[in-house]
């Protein structure tokens, strides 16, 4: 059964009548019409809130326009009456379209005992991943100790059922989640909500141009400029290097004053403002030991006598020799480590030797003499 105009009756204390109805789904504003209400307490109601309405005194008409949710249009709703100044206290409800047309009430009207709604208390916590979410639902409570149900809907367009859940965010940004409890009571409106802000992004990513092989003494730039933080805007860069220095900024520029292998960590922060808001890269750079050059010892020989040169004796300590380079002060040269020459006029003469190692920095080469 059905009505449009139906006039309901609130019997008693303690109790409210409720008439349903059905939103159309392409409904933008319902106009809620009440005749005769004695000034009771009415109610647009659906499953999990309730909207006020101006309730009318004995023999006058009051009307409010409501404006249901998306989630509300294409739903059961409903009219309710408790209170006023007369018992039983009748009421004549209708209810008008945007067109203006009437939504008829499923008839008869329910009466229940006045029930209030269960109190949500939605929590959360962040789990390890910055796009991991933790909910908790178990401080919701019911006045009348109803048993309770538990809908998330997560904002992304997921949802879980349960007093507590763990969701997983795909995307970065804010979301409101919603926590849904619904008590046992019988009337519609047995249920309600509770609304968080959840903020979920990943870290920002920290790059920098690396040098990852230097001299001793050089100065070195590091450009953190690589680093990026997608929409937010990266605020701050830390540099510490493992001889002790810990400059900041963009870029830095820094010198090595002893070969080795050294640490460096560059960490950015960005300007979300979210836990999630660091990052650090961890990169090592080798500081190159110039080569040791030994062009034997000197010697005498005889005009157009070959003698051998061995740079057998030269030495790289933290990579290999790649190339060998020999000037007998008499114009000639040779490349290798063992080469022969002769001299064809009598002199004293300085052989230079010179040895390059495999960095290709401003250290990799070193000399030696021998006359």
């Amino acid at each position: 059964m059905f009505g449009y105009t139906p006039t309901a009756r609130m019997p008693r204390r303690g109790v409210l009548t409720e008439l349903r109805f059905h939103i159309p789904e392409a409904a933008r504003a319902l106009t809620i019409g009440n005749f005769d209400a004695a000034f009771g307490e009415a109610f647009f109601t659906t499953p999990l809130a309730s909207i006020p309405l101006v309730a009318s005194g004995q023999g006058r008409m009051e009307t409010t326009t409501i404006y249901p949710t998306d989630l509300e249009r294409g739903t059961e709703a409903a009219v309710t009456l408790s209170g006023g100044k007369e018992y039983p206290n009748d009421a004549t409800f209708y209810i008008a379209g945007d067109t203006g047309k009437l939504i008829p009430f499923d008839l008869p009207p329910r009466v229940f005992p006045l029930n209030e709604r269960p109190v949500p208390v939605a929590r959360i916590d962040p789990m390890g991943t910055c796009t991991t979410v933790a909910f908790d639902g178990t401080g919701s409570s019911d006045a009348e100790g109803e048993p309770l149900t538990y809908v998330w809907r997560f904002g992304d367009g997921a949802s879980a059922v349960g007093p507590k859940a763990v969701h997983e965010y795909a995307a970065e940004g804010h979301f409101d989640a919603t926590l849904e409890v619904t008590g046992t009571a019988p009337q519609l409106g047995n249920g309600n909500a509770s609304t968080v802000v959840v903020f979920v992004k990943n870290p920002p990513v920290a790059r920098s141009n690396r040098r990852l092989l230097v001299a001793v003494g050089d100065d070195v730039a590091f450009d953190g400029g690589p680093s990026s933080a997608r929409q937010w805007s990266i605020v701050g860069h830390d540099w510490r290097f493992s001889d002790g220095t810990a400059p900041t900024g963009p870029s830095v520029v820094h010198a090595f004053d002893r070969p080795g292998l050294y640490e460096v960590i560059h960490t950015v922060v960005d300007d979300s403002g979210h836990r999630c808001d660091t990052a650090s890269e961890t990169f090592s750079v080798r500081v190159n030991a110039r080569p040791v050059a030994n062009a034997g010892p000197d010697r005498r020989i005889s005009i157009g006598e070959e003698t051998v040169f061995d740079a057998g004796g030269s030495t790289d300590s933290d990579g290999e020799l790649v190339r060998y380079e020999w000037d007998f002060g008499d114009g000639a040269t040779a490349t290798g480590p063992v080469v022969r020459h002769a001299y064809a006029a009598p002199a004293t003469y300085t052989a230079r030797l010179t040895v390059h190692d495999d960095s290709d920095v401003a250290n990799s080469s070193a000399g030696d003499t021998v006359t």
